[in-house]
């Protein structure tokens, strides 16, 4: 049976950058990996960007000009409805969490039910089963 689940977008996002859910152009969402936990809960890990490439990142302090990246894990209940939803900048940054890596990602559940995503150059990111933490990053220098 083909299933469909609905990516939430957070709407602290949506607001912050006045994204128009409606148009077709100017972001771009991809969808990185699902998989499922042994309970029956489904994982999703996507992102969403939006890249102007006239704009000189320095000079647009506008966050509605601005270019941005997030990635975004989602907690799906065993029947496909959204549980919870967690985001984090995909530009690695001092200033808060993101998932360690640039390219290549992919989730997995571990046994313990935390989440193991990984990335290449050599990076994993391990994030509590509820999605309210990230628990460790580990990142080798490319």
């Amino acid at each position: 049976m083909l299933s469909t689940l609905v990516l939430p977008m957070p709407a602290t996002l949506v607001d912050h950058h006045r994204i128009d859910l409606a148009a077709s152009d100017g972001w771009a969402l991809t969808t990185h990996d699902v998989n499922a936990a042994p309970t029956g809960e489904i994982y999703a890990l996507y992102e969403v960007r939006r890249y102007y490439p006239r704009h000189d990142e320095e000079n647009v302090r506008d966050p509605t000009e601005a270019n941005f990246a997030y990635r975004i894990l989602t907690r799906y209940t065993p029947d496909g409805q959204p549980q919870s939803t967690a985001y984090c900048t995909a530009w690695p940054t001092t200033s808060g969490p993101s998932i360690a890596g640039e390219e290549d990602l992919t989730l997995a559940v571990l046994p313990d039910g935390a989440l193991a995503v990984s990335a290449k150059p050599d990076c994993t990111t391990l994030i509590a089963p509820d999605l309210s933490r990230i628990v460790a990053r580990y990142a080798m220098p490319g």
